[in-house]
């Protein structure tokens, strides 16, 4: 009884977005293992409580029609739960920008969060007519996070060519977890007419797709590398190019799996690189 709870408080954890919210603060450090600045250490805590209010909310408001392991019912899944920390969240949330007294700062965690709510409540529609705008939507957020050390500490002009190559990057290999994900709801996007990549390709079009877009993660880093816009450690994320092969395979096989774990592979691949990042820099 008492695995079984525990188990299934890790399943609501993973599910209910709180790892990923955990991993958006892996990409936002990213930048200070790559460049000779540094940010506070509360400003990383921006992207971790938007994160978390994007998905407090979509879980409150899809709870009844979410495919998410409904068999799986612990105190943090219940209805009210969500609601009063979706609340909770959001009015701290907005003291704790205003706390840091930086307007650009203010606005652009305001654009993450409130484009994150929108797309649960409008945008979502716009999925049915136009075909992968949800995972270049969601890849172009994710990819955004990246640039929050670079807008904090205002150098975002002069490192912009750096950024850029940064934001490509992390674009490209969310929209590689993005479609990854979404093969896995692929009966419940079509129920809901919702044309992401894979309700709309064939399997052999999508695989070469991913291929496509791994192979292509790869160029902002080695024109980084080749025109030193990009450190020597900058090399740590070729990682993601062969850990990505697993959401290939895991395709091409056509194996099952239950969606809290599906999103635990995603989030790993964030949480890898900066603990990546992490050991090259104080051990290499």
């Amino acid at each position: 009884m008492v695995i079984k709870k525990i188990k299934d408080t890790a399943i609501s954890l993973i599910s209910d977005g709180h790892i990923t919210a955990l991993s958006a603060v892996c990409i936002s450090v990213l930048p200070l293992y790559l460049f000779d600045f540094s940010v506070p250490k509360a400003v990383h805590l921006i992207p971790f409580l938007g994160a978390e209010i994007i998905y407090s909310f979509n879980r409150y408001k899809e709870k009844k029609e979410d495919g998410y392991d409904k068999k799986v019912e612990t105190f943090l899944r219940k209805k009210e739960v969500f609601f009063y920390f979706f609340i909770f969240s959001g009015i701290f949330f907005i003291g704790y920008l205003l706390w840091f007294r930086n307007f650009i700062l203010l606005a652009f965690g305001l654009f993450l969060t409130a484009t994150g709510l929108l797309y649960s409540l409008f945008l979502k529609k716009i999925t049915k007519k136009i075909r992968g705008f949800k995972n270049f939507l969601v890849s172009f957020c994710w990819a955004l996070i990246v640039l929050l050390p670079f807008i904090f500490k205002g150098n975002l002009p002069e490192e912009i060519f750096s950024a850029l190559l940064m934001f490509i990057f992390i674009f490209m290999n969310v929209l590689i977890f993005e479609i990854f994900l979404d093969f896995g709801d692929l009966e419940q996007d079509k129920r809901m007419n919702l044309l992401t990549l894979p309700s709309t390709m064939s399997k052999k079009q999508l695989l070469s797709l991913l291929l496509t877009l791994n192979f292509l993660s790869l160029f902002p880093v080695f024109l980084g590398l080749y025109l030193n816009y990009l450190p020597s450690i900058s090399a740590v994320f070729f990682f993601s190019f062969f850990y990505n092969f697993s959401f290939l395979y895991i395709i091409i096989k056509e194996i099952e799996l239950s969606a809290w774990f599906s999103n635990l592979l995603v989030d790993l691949s964030k949480i890898i690189w900066f603990l990546l990042f992490l050991l090259v820099h104080n051990f290499l």
